[in-house]
């Protein structure tokens, strides 16, 4: 039997439809919840702005779904590192941190029951190199020697 995968990416905006969920409560703290936090390997080129590995959160389709062949992948918004000293503050944030980002984030668009892509797997890749998800320069002479790795992480995952 022939699987087909369907990728889907949607690259939204971080402020208008995320929120931050914790252990107390929110859509993954659950027992039942199938979220796994997952770190890309050390001898990857996927690094955020602290020199640690990136990583990201993988939510699996429910059991028996129409859809769980699906995936959908949900880049996160941040911003941009727009001097040497920003990159550097964002670094100890879970803006510049994988290790930061410890629960997963809300997006209202995959997560409410009416949405066409709430049964998809998804994929949450939490924002953590400063660079619009275009860097893959391992460690900038210009800035403070800081990974500037974006794209590599994407296409790490």
């Amino acid at each position: 039997m022939q699987h087909r995968w369907f990728f889907t990416v949607a690259i939204l905006l971080h402020a208008a439809t995320t929120t931050t969920t914790t252990n107390t409560g929110g859509a993954f703290a659950d027992a039942s919840s199938s979220v796994q936090r997952i770190t890309l390997p050390e001898t990857s080129s996927a690094l955020c702005l602290d020199g640690n590995p990136a990583g990201f959160f993988l939510e699996k389709a429910a059991g028996e779904s129409k859809d769980r062949d699906k995936f959908i992948v949900f880049l996160q918004g941040g911003g941009l590192c727009r001097s040497q000293a920003d990159c550097v503050a964002r670094s100890r944030t879970a803006l510049g941190s994988f290790r930061r980002n410890t629960s997963p984030y809300r997006v209202q668009l995959l997560d409410d029951e009416g949405s066409p892509f709430y049964a998809f797997n998804k994929v949450r890749i939490p924002y953590c190199s400063g660079d619009v998800w275009r860097g893959t320069v391992k460690r900038s002479s210009n800035w403070a020697k800081l990974p500037i790795m974006g794209h590599s992480i994407v296409m790490a995952v």
